[in-house]
């Protein structure tokens, strides 16, 4: 698991797992102890991971041994729901998304970062922002 590189991490048991700092440690960056999660955007930013995917392939697509899972889907859904409730953040495609919708909705250059582009149920990766809205839908309803 990258604890050096997410706040929160949820494992193929679907347990939660703390990373190597809480979330208000990327409130200030410049004292270098802080999640570096997603480049250029970790001032203010909660990382949150998957322990999912290892040897993925995006092309052609291959979820090799550990594909997400409907449960972590769900653990992740309630975490950031949580989360958003916790920090009032707004769940929109600008404050809640995945690594592959940072380049297409906040144009900031990535490296190579496809993740979260499949779940559970889809035969090959989507569009991201599709994915997302998808996402961000789940974790609308479940803060209600």
């Amino acid at each position: 698991m990258e604890r050096q590189h997410n706040h929160l991490i949820v494992d193929r048991a679907v347990r939660t797992h703390a990373g190597a700092f809480k979330p208000e440690a990327n409130t200030n960056c410049r004292d270098r102890r802080y999640v570096a999660h997603a480049r250029a955007l970790n001032s203010g930013s909660i990382g949150i991971a998957l322990d999912a995917m290892a040897g993925a392939r995006q092309s052609p697509f291959d979820a090799e041994k550990y594909p997400i899972t409907h449960e972590q889907i769900h653990t992740l859904v309630e975490t950031v729901a949580d989360l958003c409730d916790t920090y009032q953040i707004p769940v929109n495609p600008y404050s809640v998304l995945t690594h592959a919708e940072v380049e297409p909705t906040l144009s900031v250059k990535q490296r190579s970062k496809w993740d979260i582009t499949w779940l559970p149920d889809m035969t090959k990766p989507g569009d991201p922002i599709d994915v997302g809205n998808k996402l961000r839908s789940l974790i609308a309803e479940a803060r209600l």
